[in-house]
């Protein structure tokens, strides 16, 4: 359907008994635009070209085509600077929380060792 939009006597030559659209020739067009819808076939072919841009639009590109893959490329580097902003907030949590073990250990020296060693094992694990 998106085809018979290229050109005015596509769309003319444009049939789908379903709908009960029958071709004809573009002067008949012409004549009936004219004759039935406000502005003629100068509005017909307006609402023609509004359609395309329309469609356009809405055209989803190919994976693997240029225009695919750099909206891929959009949506990576959107998921990425989300997961370092998360990570930022997750690292924030982790100090605030070893800041918290340490005093909540006090001045005790076995609490604080105690402390430091279960802060060395998480940052171990998360290669810090």
């Amino acid at each position: 359907m998106v085809d018979s939009l290229r050109s005015q006597s596509l769309l003319a030559r444009f049939e789908d008994s379903d709908r009960g659209i029958v071709a004809c020739s573009l002067n008949a067009q012409k004549m009936a635009a004219d004759s039935c819808i406000e502005g003629g076939y100068i509005a017909l072919n307006n609402l023609r070209l509004r359609a395309i841009e329309f469609a356009n639009k809405q055209a989803i590109p190919r994976k693997n085509s240029k225009l695919g893959l750099l909206s891929r490329l959009a949506n990576l580097q959107c998921q990425l600077d989300l997961s370092h902003q998360e990570n930022s907030r997750l690292m924030i949590a982790l100090n605030d929380l070893i800041d918290l073990a340490y005093r909540v250990a006090g001045e005790e020296e076995v609490n604080r060792k105690i402390v430091g060693q279960e802060v060395m094992d998480i940052s171990a694990r998360f290669g810090l």
